[in-house]
């Protein structure tokens, strides 16, 4: 996680219920007790695991039985109201595909998408993300996911984002060098190569550039089907 973080201010900032939150680290970190956040809660917490939940995985829990109705995202550069409608419904969820592998270009939704009360899932493959548009649903019944195999880039102009997102290589916030819009993500992101918070909003604002609320209805709402199953269950012919 690489941000610049100004003198005499804290990383860390209290939410709604008063208290920051508790940064966790493995290894080594340029954050102390005094610029973290008011109270100093900084926790070095290691966590092995012989499974990486990247991409492959996530993609290879996907049923065959939705893996067959899957809808392709034909365009390299496509709409976020591509996303608000049509589709199949398969394990109550609606199902994308984009693969550049072939192509080499990466997938653009070029404007804002609302999925409202639809769950969507996307997967990237053989290609990174440039999102261009918010994303947002309607809290505690819509349901957002994205696994890219490659980067993701958020363009300066997005200020909101709801949902789960998860890049293999890298994920960055975007910038126009200063005076940068806040956003706003209400949900979970992840990346194996890290994720830069790049936003400047400028001048002497003490605000923070980039803001992540925890969203309990997105995990609660996570897919079981490409959930971890340590059982798999399949019929076949004796």
């Amino acid at each position: 996680l690489i941000t610049s973080l100004p003198s005499g201010n804290y990383f860390n900032l209290p939410g709604i219920g008063g208290f920051p939150g508790i940064p966790g680290y493995s290894g080594s970190t340029d954050l102390t007790v005094s610029n973290v956040s008011t109270l100093g809660w900084l926790a070095q917490s290691s966590f092995s695991s012989t499974k990486v939940y990247d991409f492959n995985f996530f993609f290879k829990q996907v049923p065959e039985d939705t893996l067959a109705v899957m809808t392709s995202i034909v365009s390299p550069v496509t709409p976020g109201s591509f996303f608000e409608s049509g589709g199949v419904l398969s394990h109550g969820y609606y199902w994308y595909l984009y693969d550049g592998t072939g192509s080499g270009l990466p997938l653009t939704i070029s404007s804002n998408m609302n999925v409202s009360d639809r769950k969507v899932v996307i997967f990237v493959k053989g290609a990174s993300l440039n999102l261009n548009g918010n994303i947002n649903l309607t809290d505690g019944v819509g349901f957002f996911g994205i696994f890219v195999n490659g980067a993701t880039t958020i363009s300066p102009s997005v200020t909101s984002l709801e949902g789960i997102y998860l890049s293999n290589s890298s994920i960055t916030t975007g910038t126009t060098g200063t005076g940068d819009s806040q956003l706003n993500v209400r949900g979970s992101m992840a990346s194996y190569g890290g994720i830069s918070l790049t936003r400047d909003i400028g001048g002497t604002n003490a605000n923070p550039s980039e803001i992540f609320t925890y969203a309990p209805d997105q995990i609660l709402l996570f897919p079981g089907k490409i959930s971890h199953r340590r059982i798999n269950w399949k019929e076949v012919a004796p």
